[in-house]
């Protein structure tokens, strides 16, 4: 009996390797065209207290390391600002910056300026060290 629930088990195990294989060959070969994921993505980040940081190649990644969304307001300006932190769903991950919530809610919020802290793989713990760290920025 234990012998077939082993089998039965390393079964599983192997189909399900081979199922995540052949979704990242599709994933790779998808990443290559149009129609993949060809929207702004983060670099690791090296030597920053950072996860990622801005990728020259995606002109979506401001300098700071943030997704651009809409137009900024001067610093020395007295207005509302919203800082959404998050991971992929927060960053927009596979839709254009024009389509990402932070951008709809900022063009909802006349006067207001949302800025996109979302970034691929954070934790909540990359989240609160972002927050401390550059928060108030």
């Amino acid at each position: 009996m234990f012998r077939k629930l082993a089998l039965s088990v390393a079964s599983i195990l192997v189909l399900l390797a081979l199922l995540e294989a052949m979704l990242g060959v599709v994933y790779w070969l998808a990443s290559g065209t149009e129609t993949g994921n060809s929207v702004a993505m983060h670099v690791p980040c090296e030597g920053c207290s950072r996860l990622y940081g801005p990728n020259p190649e995606h002109p979506e990644i401001g300098p700071d390391g943030l997704r651009l969304v809409g137009s900024r307001v001067e610093a020395g300006q007295d207005a509302r600002r919203i800082l959404i932190l998050g991971d992929s769903v927060t960053f927009g991950t596979g839709v254009p910056a024009s389509k990402t919530f932070s951008h709809l809610l900022q063009g909802e919020l006349r006067g207001v300026e949302v800025t996109n802290a979302g970034v691929s793989g954070y934790t909540t713990y990359n989240e609160l060290h972002f927050f401390l760290e550059r928060g108030a920025e």
